[in-house]
């Protein structure tokens, strides 16, 4: 986004890591907003919309991230880990609609990108909360794309596999330590059932994200596009 030209407004909520990101892009000639907020907190939410309306009159795109939640089976959680994950990766992002597609609506232009998890396309035991309302959240935007279609508001999910990001190598070392290898066995065993052999670069991830926020993305919505170097299996 940066590259193209976007003028960007990022939150977190470590305002350290928020200041570093702001100033590499910043390095890349972008003109940036940080604005510390808690995405569980519905005045920050408030807030970050307050203020890039603030700064720019209008809100265009709107790409959301939320936290990677407890991983476990059905058995190793309880309720509050239910309500946790409604909290920390539905009910944020409902909110940010809330904010947003009224605005872009009255625009006549928006798009939103939410980002998403392979686990949705490939359900898994050990990342339960996170495919459950994950897949909510891409119902939700299937049908938001439909109602807001008509009003030049673009509504998509995609779902990563593992990218070369912290929070990859944080579950490429989970991985490694459950089943006792070493972080580059762990590594090589994801890659192997990919269709290219290697786990992603955020580069690629954000370059495919951009590219449907801007012209080859026009006439793209209400879809569910996986970017996992071909490990899921399936066809459909």
């Amino acid at each position: 986004m940066a590259r193209e030209g976007a003028k960007l407004v990022i939150c977190a909520r470590t305002p350290g890591p928020l200041n570093d990101t702001a100033e590499a892009l910043r390095s890349l000639g972008a003109e940036v907003l940080a604005v510390p907020a808690d995405l569980g907190r519905a005045e920050d939410l408030q807030q970050l919309v307050d203020a890039v309306r603030e700064a720019h009159d209008r809100l265009e795109i709107l790409i959301t991230n939320t936290a990677h939640p407890k991983m476990g089976n059905f058995e190793a959680l309880d309720e509050a880990d239910w309500r946790a994950g409604f909290e920390e990766l539905f009910l944020p992002t409902l909110r940010l609609l809330e904010l947003s597609l009224p605005i872009m609506r009255a625009q006549g232009w928006g798009r939103v990108v939410n980002i998403s998890t392979s686990a949705v396309r490939i359900p898994s035991s050990t990342y339960l909360l996170s495919g459950v309302f994950r897949t909510a959240l891409a119902s939700l935007s299937k049908s938001l794309a439909n109602e807001y279609g008509p009003h030049g508001v673009l509504i998509n999910t995609v779902c990563p596999g593992l990218y070369r990001t912290p929070l990859g190598e944080s579950l490429l070392a989970s991985a490694a330590e459950r089943r006792g290898v070493t972080l580059a066995e762990a590594e090589a065993d994801y890659a192997k059932d990919t269709a290219l052999r290697r786990i992603g670069e955020p580069e690629q991830l954000g370059d495919f994200v951009a590219s449907l926020c801007g012209r080859p993305g026009a006439h793209i919505t209400g879809q569910l596009l996986t970017v996992d170097g071909g490990k899921t299996p399936s066809l459909f």
